[in-house]
């Protein structure tokens, strides 16, 4: 707790590197998971989005039984703060699907699809989305977003049996 109290009067005064040190060695103790969110909220601010999304994610991971109200919203802002990352992309859906939002898991699946910039993740997330919209017998869009995948990569050789007879 004096160590996390400590790095966040050093980010209020302004020294971050003494701050993001107070924070790290924060990580292991009782305040860790305050320690993360608080290092993310100062990557974000430094324009470090996906670092800051990596430190949300795991307080999000730690506050997840204690503070779940909490746990949520830090998912939602890594997400939020790092479009198109994969890690945050895959907790947010998570969150959705364990709520009974699956319709909207499948579409948060699709969105960080599409603004993600490397090519791989994004035919993962699509391939994954258009494996949800099988599973709740949803065909068409299901065969719309294994389009979608195979499109970006034609001679990738994945076709989902399922998904393939629904075309």
């Amino acid at each position: 707790t004096t160590l996390l109290r400590f790095g966040q009067l050093c980010r209020r005064i302004g020294r971050a590197s003494a701050a993001m040190s107070a924070l790290r060695a924060a990580f292991g103790g009782p305040a860790g998971a305050e320690a993360h969110a608080t290092a993310g909220a100062m990557l974000l601010d430094r324009g470090r989005p996906a670092e800051a999304a990596e430190e949300m994610l795991d307080a999000a991971g730690l506050f997840a039984e204690s503070a779940p109200d909490r746990a949520a919203y830090l998912v939602v802002a890594a997400s939020w703060s790092a479009p198109g990352h994969e890690r945050a992309a895959e907790a947010l859906v998570a969150w959705l699907t364990r709520t009974g939002r699956v319709g909207s898991a499948i579409a948060a699946r699709v969105d960080a699809a599409r603004r993600s910039e490397d090519p791989d993740a994004k035919r993962r997330l699509l391939l994954a989305a258009a494996e949800r919209a099988e599973l709740e017998e949803r065909p068409l869009l299901a065969a719309d977003l294994l389009l979608r995948a195979l499109d970006a990569e034609p001679e990738l050789d994945v076709l989902y049996e399922p998904i393939d007879i629904d075309l």
